[in-house]
């Protein structure tokens, strides 16, 4: 079975570069499947995340023009089984317009919720979209979404890098570090948990908020930091390798306006931690169940927010509690089951081929 990965690029550190390096890594080890990544500019020395030595990356143009004539000689002269588009809002709309074999299956892994795209992009979509021989959503509220408009949608959770740890063995419940995690962006929304903090921080200056990941409004953050003096929190940049940070953290907190699942959440259930997020569209609403694995919020509501991490803070029995129960939780998301989903879709385009 030969796929053909399409992305934009393979050198952020964010979680769509994360899932595109797991799923190819999984694809090649676990199912022995031939794969290449096309994208506009990353070479392989120059990807963030680690490949598997036999995975191929392709950069074929910056420019849109030569990336897209390359793209369609690529396709032509290599004829893959399997063109799987990861898309952050245009690229599947880009991806339509290739010109695919009569034997090549196209398929669109969505990495963002489709309501977050603008009114003129999500009915573009509804149009072109029937190119695509399936469509896969990472929750049920967005398959629900793209259910309306294309009949051959699935729900294919992502995948924790990490295997789901035993609870006695990583989580520190004395640990007064909670984390963030993600691209400093509009739409992780790190603001609006600074805010909270500023509260938090007057009330519990014995805590300390770390957050991971790089991004545009970095000097907008560190402006706010500085401003309101909280000297509680620390803007951490990017760690290929995240498994340290979530062992000697308390709890994950998620502050995001829109989410396609919420990688973060998935990798800190599997080493048992809480979770506290915006029940943002859509994702931390599937990952989270409500006092059960930790705290959903009603979203943007940063008063809530504050409160649900203060009374994570002051209750250490709710905290094991949650780690308890997110361990468990973790367990669907385990590299096996989700596999098994792929190998599932995957092997029936492979019998309508033959």
């Amino acid at each position: 079975m030969n796929i053909l990965f399409i992305v934009n690029n393979l050198s952020n550190a964010g979680g769509t570069e994360r899932v595109v390096c797991n799923l190819a890594n999984l694809f090649r080890e676990k199912l022995n499947y031939t794969v290449t990544i096309v994208n506009r500019e990353t070479t392989k020395d120059r990807v963030y995340f680690s490949l598997d030595e036999n995975i191929e990356v392709q950069a074929l143009g910056k420019n849109y023009f030569y990336f897209y004539r390359n793209l369609n000689q690529y396709i032509k002269d290599q004829k893959p089984n399997i063109i799987l588009v990861h898309n952050m809002g245009k690229l599947s709309v880009f991806s339509s317009f290739l010109k695919i074999p009569k034997e090549t299956k196209l398929f669109s892994l969505e990495h963002v919720a489709f309501q977050s795209r603008s009114s003129w992009l999500r009915t573009l979509s509804k149009i072109i979209y029937k190119k695509y021989y399936v469509i896969i959503a990472l929750t049920q509220k967005d398959k629900a979404d793209y259910d309306s408009f294309h009949q051959n949608v699935i729900c294919i959770p992502n995948i924790s890098a990490y295997d789901v740890t035993i609870l006695n063995n990583t989580y520190d419940i004395s640990s007064k570090t909670v984390i963030a995690i993600g691209r400093l962006t509009y739409q992780k929304n790190f603001l609006a948990l600074l805010e909270a903090w500023k509260g938090i921080q007057e009330r519990c200056n014995d805590w300390y908020l770390e957050i991971y990941g790089e991004g545009k409004e970095r000097i907008l953050l560190e402006e706010y930091i500085a401003k309101n003096h909280l000297t509680t929190v620390t803007l951490k940049g990017n760690q290929p390798d995240l498994s340290d940070v979530y062992k000697k953290a308390s709890f994950l907190v998620m502050s995001s306006r829109y989410e396609g699942l919420g990688l973060v959440l998935i990798e800190a259930q599997s080493f048992g931690l809480p979770l506290v997020s915006f029940d943002c569209p859509y994702g931390p609403g599937e990952v989270i169940k409500n006092e059960y694995n930790g705290y959903l919020v009603e979203n943007q509501n940063i008063a809530m927010l504050e409160n649900k991490i203060i009374d994570l803070i002051a209750c250490r029995e709710k905290r094991q509690i949650f780690a308890e129960n997110a361990n468990l939780s973790a367990k669907k998301y385990t590299k096996d089951n989700i596999l098994k989903h792929w190998s599932d879709i995957i092997g029936l385009n492979k019998n309508d081929s033959d």
